[in-house]
């Protein structure tokens, strides 16, 4: 089960009973609620709080799931002393300062009860008191977003007053905090069914919203106090081993990243695996693609290439293993191909995002008429190796090898490198991962062109890189080592 599902189920069981034992001493909470709007009308007869339009009783098809004994339903807003939102200064951003109150946007709120002011703005004091007086936020108030990012909450402490906030945010004050778990609230607040609720209630508008009345009327369970209690001890021990276990899950995720990396560095400089004497050497293959490259010119089936520039020692980063040659890539492929089928015979289209991204050989594609994407678009075959050249697709590496298209022809994005190889002579999978390779990437990276937001490789990069070929054996079998090692990684991981 994912991290973000673990803790939802852990959450759900929670606020059904299901995590702590009932105690027969516990209070019952129709009791507590009792105690509750006693509170509410002694402060409203001091006039230290408003009189409220009552709330809608909860019809019992509005109840999710039946609630263990003791506890009961009951609407935020009876709980609440206050449920409003902030205030946005006027004056747009000449209305903040370096310094001062703290200002929250929801950005700040990074869920459950956690405040993040790393880039908090600030406002004049006499802003927060004078024009602002109204969203003024108090220690163990409730915070739930309700403009554009929708139901993330936070919990105030006192460490982080003085603090003001805007109206994407709602304050939820309680009548009393003695006679609630605040915490227990919060977690409430994050499950599915309150999620749910929100989801299906907002708001649409440009930016979907939360409404106050949404907030205040939003249905959860109550136990009794002690029980509330126990339930926030039970939900911050196991959350908290849910957070160790992402915590070594990320962990694990980086070190295999790098694994992968290294692994990939052995390989193609052959220190991964022993080199075979049997081995036909890569000169030899060398001289078999250049033949069948001028067989294929001949036969008017492809363009003759202007001639790649020679290679120089100081593209030799390391001396080769016995049977290796040095190469560039153009010289092994035929470079962003043009197919000639009929217009139309279904094909495969793929824009970037069906082009996944990591250390995998993945891809997906809608059918097409090849009318429809014969122009305007990078063609390419099955078998025909394709790399994305726009950052930062590029350096999150998606290339793959394309396959099961329709009729064996496709199109799609322009932002791919395409390579063919129409007599399988290379081994594509290593190809392949030579492309996801960290020297690969970072090459590429060192010569994007174009501006901030439309960068790629240059064009002639991929054609151009220098690769140390092994014979085809070895290509094929570091493959299969690659293939092997990295799949364990991903189960580590």
């Amino acid at each position: 089960m994912e991290i973000a599902a673990l803790k939802k189920r852990i959450l759900s069981l929670a606020m059904e009973g299901k995590l702590t034992k009932r105690e027969p001493t516990d209070e019952p909470a129709a009791i507590l609620l009792e105690k509750i709007a006693a509170e509410r009308e002694r402060l409203i007869k001091e006039k230290k709080l408003k009189k409220q339009k009552p709330l809608p009783p909860i019809e019992e098809k509005k109840k999710p799931y039946p609630l263990p004994k003791g506890w009961e339903w009951v609407r935020l807003g009876e709980l609440a002393s206050l449920v409003t939102k902030g205030t946005t200064p006027r004056g747009g951003e000449s209305a903040y300062d370096k310094e001062g109150i703290g200002f929250l946007r929801v950005e700040n709120l990074i869920g459950f009860d956690k405040l993040d002011t790393t880039n908090i703005r600030y406002i004049k004091s006499e802003i927060h008191e004078g024009a602002l007086k109204r969203s003024i936020i108090e220690e163990n108030d409730i915070l739930i977003s309700i403009a554009g990012t929708l139901g993330r909450t936070a919990l105030v402490r006192q460490e982080d007053l003085p603090l003001n906030t805007n109206q994407a945010i709602s304050i939820v004050r309680m009548v009393d905090v003695r006679l609630v778990d605040v915490m227990y609230l919060i977690y409430a607040l994050n499950t599915n069914s309150v999620k749910q609720s929100f989801a299906e209630k907002t708001k649409v508008t440009a930016i979907p919203n939360l409404t106050l009345e949404l907030i205040s009327n939003c249905v959860i369970p109550i136990p009794p106090l002690a029980e509330q209690r126990r339930i926030v001890a039970r939900l911050e021990e196991l959350l908290g081993r849910v957070d160790t276990i992402a915590e070594a899950r990320e962990q694990l995720r980086a070190d295999a990243a790098a694994a992968k990396k290294r692994i990939l560095t052995l390989a193609l400089t052959g220190h991964l695996l022993p080199q075979q004497e049997t081995d036909e050497p890569a000169p030899t293959l060398l001289a078999k693609i250049a033949a069948e490259k001028e067989r294929l010119v001949a036969a008017k089936k492809l363009k003759k290439q202007k001639p790649l520039p020679p290679i120089e020692e100081k593209e030799k980063p390391f001396d080769l293993p016995k049977g290796w040659a040095w190469v560039r890539l153009g010289e092994l492929f035929e470079v962003n191909p043009k197919n000639d089928v009929d217009d139309e015979m279904e094909a495969g289209f793929m824009p970037m995002p069906l082009l996944q991204g990591g250390f995998q050989n993945h891809h997906t594609f809608e059918p097409r008429k090849w009318k429809e994407i014969k122009k305007g678009y990078s063609h390419f075959a099955n078998g025909d190796i394709v790399v994305a050249k726009i950052s930062p697709c590029f350096e999150n590496r998606k290339s793959a090898i394309i396959e099961n298209l329709p009729n064996g022809v496709g199109a799609g994005t322009t932002e791919l490198v395409v390579l063919r190889d129409r007599k399988n002579l290379i081994c594509k999978e290593y190809i392949l991962f030579l492309c996801k390779s960290e020297e690969f990437i970072r090459e590429g990276s060192k010569k994007f062109t174009g501006t901030v937001g439309q960068q790629r490789i240059a064009k002639d990069y991929v054609g151009n890189y220098v690769i140390a070929l092994p014979p085809l054996a070895e290509q094929k079998r570091l493959a299969a080592r690659l293939t092997t090692l990295f799949s364990a990684l991903n189960h580590l991981a």
